[in-house]
């Protein structure tokens, strides 16, 4: 009976499609009358949704009529032990019913009840089950791809366990075998017969797996592809497929910034832009690209994706993105110390002056990739990333400030020191060529931690030479004339005449055993070379001008006090 009214209810279904799909077909007929088409369109559109609907109707009728019947059947004694498979039936034709109910609303007002019904808006969400949903597919993928090596690995597992259970039923029925041998009771030995066949039985089972499990795995190791095989099969493969996705949305997005980077460039080059003489526009509109090229560029990718239905790629994409996200959270406060970099209102801004490296260096350009410049080195240009200024401070600069203390080919002091020429100075190393040709590197910060005096802008050679008491009269009157005189004079010849430009003795001090004249001689910045020789040419015209005149250069004298009496004894 059931079967009988299941096909009537087939027939009746088969019945609503019929006149469901007669409806296209009669309205597609073309109408005689060309100027009520308008009408006939509108009438064949609702004779169509007439009939649609009756349909329904059709198929509704018969399943109630079925369900009424399952019913009735349930409460008769023919019902006994099947009340459970009669129970589904009814519960697969109301779940009919409902399909039809829903379908009939749609048809007739074109409206959706789902929309309407109650406790949409307390609907929960399963966040476990949506994340295994939107996985399934990656995998899935992944299970594919690895299934024939888990296979191959699943097979050795059983193989190596089958074998040891083998191994050891030998020795339990070698066990059997000896205990057998020395049983005479007929009850016993009947029951260990019966262990040795239940015994043997599973041996030959397990035997029987064991080969067919070997045989598996061989077949596999046989048909498993050589290395330029997979190789090939992957690559074919990834062309296909997954690398023709992934090319075709790397090629979109390459575009979509090439194209970014374009509109970026026309819109800086605007004469409106221009003309407002702001600074900080442009580098919002700067920071603004960046943004949006690197956000609109992620998007692309993925869209590209999702329009070829590639969820694989597309989960590992979002993967990444949320990785990236979740990773840079922290880096938030930093990427914000940026942005007020390069939009030039931070602690270092363009066209002011920074020491990095305890050299000074002028902010030429502040940007993503910042530029620094100082003039008076070789090289002198620096372009460090954006990050790198975050912990530096800058300050605006006068126009006589110095930028280094020296120039290539300068005569340098050190504070160690040593005296020689500049021969080059670039950011990391000042290279000194000493006299008699040596060449002295030195780092540029411990250059300048040497704090170096550079002697060729000119320099003041100072001497302290002194005379004997025997001349203390005229120490302070003829004699320091006298040697200004002879100074001049005796400097003429030297090396370093033509860059003389004072020559000055004067009275210094009366100390314990002479009285001391300070020689100052002033020269300009040509006789730089000859700073360490200019003392050694002064003292020795010093020497000369004592010889002419009869002055006595004292030595040092040591006084001894003996019961009052005072002895003085020359030592040399």
């Amino acid at each position: 009976m059931r079967a009988a009214m299941r096909r009537r209810a087939g027939l009746l279904t088969a019945l609503a499609i019929c006149l469901a799909s007669i409806a296209p077909i009669a309205s597609a007929q073309p109408e005689d009358d060309a100027d009520a088409s308008a009408t006939a369109a509108v009438e064949t559109e609702a004779t169509r949704k007439a009939r649609g609907l009756a349909s329904i109707l059709l198929s509704r009728r018969a399943l109630s009529e079925e369900l009424a019947e399952l019913q009735a059947e349930l409460e008769t004694d023919a019902a006994l032990g099947r009340e459970q498979a009669i129970l589904d039936d009814i519960q697969e034709i109301s779940l009919k019913l409902a399909d039809l109910e829903v379908s009939f609303s749609e048809l007739a007002a074109e409206i959706d009840p789902g929309e309407f019904a109650d406790g949409d808006g307390d609907a929960t969400i399963d966040l476990g089950g949506e994340v295994r949903e939107l996985l399934s597919p990656l995998v899935s993928e992944l299970k594919r791809a690895t299934s024939r090596p888990r296979e191959m690995e699943r097979l050795r597992t059983v193989i190596g366990q089958t074998g040891d259970r083998i191994e050891r039923i030998q020795q339990g029925l070698g066990n059997l075998a000896v205990l057998t041998a020395n049983v005479s009771d007929p009850a016993l030995l009947e029951a260990l017969q019966r262990e040795r066949s239940e015994w043997l039985s599973l041996h030959l089972e397990l035997a029987t797996r064991y080969e067919i499990d070997r045989q598996k795995l061989e077949q596999m190791l046989s048909e498993q592809p050589s290395f330029g095989e997979v190789m090939e099969s992957v690559f074919e493969l990834f062309f296909k497929s997954r690398g023709r996705n992934l090319i075709l949305a790397l090629t979109a997005t390459i575009l979509f910034m090439l194209l970014l980077r374009r509109l970026h460039a026309r819109a800086l080059e605007s004469t409106a832009l221009r003309s407002r003489g702001d600074a900080l526009l442009p580098r919002l509109l700067n920071l603004l690209f960046v943004l949006f090229m690197g956000i609109g560029g992620v998007l692309v990718f993925l869209l590209v994706l999702y329009l070829f239905g590639d969820w694989v790629l597309l989960i590992l994409m979002l993967l990444v993105v949320f990785g990236a996200l979740w990773a840079s959270k922290q880096a938030i406060p930093h990427f914000w110390n940026q942005g007020t970099l390069l939009l030039n209102l931070g602690p270092v801004r363009e066209g002011e002056r920074l020491s990095l490296g305890g050299i000074p260096w002028r902010i030429e350009k502040l940007n993503f990739y910042t530029e620094l410049v100082n003039e008076r080195l070789v090289g002198g240009t620096l372009r460090l990333p954006i990050s790198d200024l975050t912990d530096l401070r800058s300050r605006s600069f006068d126009e006589t400030e110095p930028w280094f203390p020296t120039e290539t080919g300068d005569w340098v002091v050190l504070s160690d020191d040593t005296f020689g020429m500049i021969e080059v100075q670039t950011p990391e190393q000042v290279v000194l060529r000493l006299m008699g040709g040596v060449v002295k590197t030195v780092p540029t910060a411990d250059f300048l931690a040497l704090k170096p005096t550079n002697v060729s802008g000119g320099f003041t050679s100072n001497l302290i030479f002194g005379l004997d008491y025997a001349h203390l009269p005229a120490i302070t009157t003829t004699i320091p004339l006298a040697m200004q005189d002879f100074l001049r004079d005796g400097l003429r010849g030297s090396p370093v005449a033509e860059w003389i430009e004072n020559v000055e003795v004067f009275f210094n001090e009366a100390a314990a055993s002479s009285l001391d004249l300070r020689i100052v001689v002033t020269l300009s910045g040509g006789a730089a070379p000859f700073y360490k020789v200019v003392p050694r040419l002064a003292s020795r015209v010093c020497v000369d001008a004592c010889n002419a005149h009869g002055w006595q250069i004292p030595f040092p004298q040591l006084t001894v006090h003996r019961g009052g009496a005072t002895l003085d004894d020359a030592a040399h």
